[in-house]
């Protein structure tokens, strides 16, 4: 029919035809997912539900590693950590980290194609079978540039001053999703959102992508995967341009997982978070070093672009109405962006007054190692609590201009000839002291005379008793 074609571009069907991107290959396996293949998703069931399209490849890559299960979900992740580890080779050392994101992502991929897992482990003593069925559809919408969501004016509320006071907090050493957890599991029922980020120029946006422990644990511990299998269909919008219009914001998402760094337990009591992800450019210009500028941005456009993205996602945050926002340092050493660090935490801490109203807490955490490296972390956080501004560039001393000559080293000839020179000199002047001395003491002008005829180059010292001799 008429008109075919259009639709078929809107949904990005069209657009993954035309591809030409080639899988992503880590360790030497094809990772679960495919680049440009959002829509392969995880409802199709196969051996038991176990074995579908979209883990098999995850499954081989374990399977090739010596590790033969079917179901993930029994096998605690820490053990094929420490396994893999103690494996020798010189490659064991990469690969082990890559075997353990990929066992905790076929996990928990399972976990939400079968609806249930067992708590904190499948042997653990005590273990109880979780439901996690509810978790199984979460809804993505697209949030658009410009077109910010209408924000109702909460009543006012009496809250306390150390309340007030940790409005803007950082956290270090955690994950936001370990924040998000601490945060429901005090108060069970609050409604938290969570941002994650992606560079623009990222090709692995249209994948799902969990090979780093630190960048992909969104898709390593929650059902953030379904959402994203379902992602095109809810927004009838390719990822990629989606990301440059605007946000994605994906309620409903469980949290099934604990910290990666103590074996990601699954969790008893599952809490629901929402999942907003913003895209942006990937290296902005920096300041110069020298003249200490390198943390802060050095064109103001690319300061506001990122306070225009922060500003939607606070936003869509308040008008779905969160009581709390996790973040972690947006673009700064980390999914393939490089951002300055005080020019975000300058960023962060201006949206966020804006917003004070309307979200009662503001948390800026991360564990990625490259924000602690000497004193990143406390500058970061000092410019986010008090709101530094950017420091006057350091003026910078130009270089004195060299004498027109150069200096040479003398030879060992011209030294001593020097010295005989400077010594005949020295000589001479004491010879012509002593006949100075010898007219000045004789009181005789006719000596006088005659030394000056005698010598021209003679020279009486002035003097009270010169002038009175000179005279007579």
């Amino acid at each position: 029919g008429h008109g075919g074609g259009d639709a078929e571009k809107r949904t990005g069907a069209w657009a993954r035809q035309h591809s030409q991107r080639g899988p992503l290959k880590v360790a030497g396996a094809v990772a679960a997912g495919r680049l440009g293949r959002t829509g392969f998703s995880l409802d199709g069931q196969g051996l038991d539900g176990l074995r579908n399209p979209q883990l098999s490849q995850a499954l081989m890559a374990l399977k090739r590693a010596g590790h033969n299960h079917e179901d993930w979900r029994k096998v605690p992740a820490q053990t094929l950590l420490v396994s893999s580890a103690a494996q020798s080779g010189p490659s064991s050392a990469l690969e082990a980290p890559l075997l353990f994101s990929t066992a905790v992502y076929v996990g928990t991929a399972q976990a939400c194609n079968l609806g249930s897992y067992w708590a904190p482990e499948f042997e653990a003593p005590g273990a109880s079978l979780v439901d996690c069925r509810h978790f199984a559809r979460p809804v993505s919408c697209l949030y658009r540039q410009g077109q910010l969501p209408a924000l109702q004016r909460p009543p006012p509320q009496p809250r306390k001053a150390a309340a007030s006071a940790d409005f803007l907090v950082c956290e270090a050493r955690s994950h936001p999703l370990d924040v998000a957890a601490r945060l429901l599991a005090t108060a069970p029922g609050r409604h938290i959102a969570v941002l994650r980020f992606a560079s623009l120029q990222d090709l692995r946006n249209e994948s799902v992508r969990q090979v780093h422990c630190t960048d992909d644990q969104v898709f390593l511990r929650t059902s953030y995967v379904q959402a994203f299998e379902r992602m095109e269909r809810d927004l009838q919008l390719p990822i990629g341009e989606a990301l440059e219009s605007g946000l994605i914001y994906t309620s409903g998402v469980g949290l099934l997982r604990g910290r990666l760094q103590e074996g990601a337990a699954w969790l008893r009591e599952p809490p629901k978070i929402d999942v907003i992800w913003i895209g942006i450019p990937a290296f902005p210009e920096k300041g110069a070093s020298k003249h200490g500028l390198q943390d802060w941005y050095i064109d103001d456009a690319d300061r506001a672009a990122m306070c225009r993205i922060l500003d939607l996602a606070f936003a869509s945050a308040a008008s779905r109405g969160c009581e709390a926002l996790v973040l972690p340092p947006v673009g700064c050493s980390s999914h393939a962006c490089s951002h300055p660090a005080l020019g975000v935490a300058s960023a962060i801490r201006e949206v966020a007054q804006r917003y004070k109203e309307f979200l009662p807490q503001v948390i800026v955490s991360s564990d990625h190692p490259s924000h602690f490296r000497g004193t990143c972390w406390d500058d970061f956080e000092e410019v986010v609590r008090t709101g530094k501004p950017r420091p006057d560039p350091l003026v910078v001393v130009p270089p004195l201009p060299c004498p027109p000559w150069v200096l040479s080293r003398k030879s060992a000839k011209e030294v001593k000839e020097r010295k005989a020179v400077v010594a005949k000199a020295l000589l001479e002047q004491e010879a012509q002291t002593a006949r100075c001395d010898r007219i000045l003491s004789s009181r005789r002008p006719e000596l006088a005379c005659q030394l000056l005829t005698d010598d021209a180059s003679l020279r009486i010292p002035p003097g009270p008793e010169s002038r009175e001799f000179m005279l007579a």
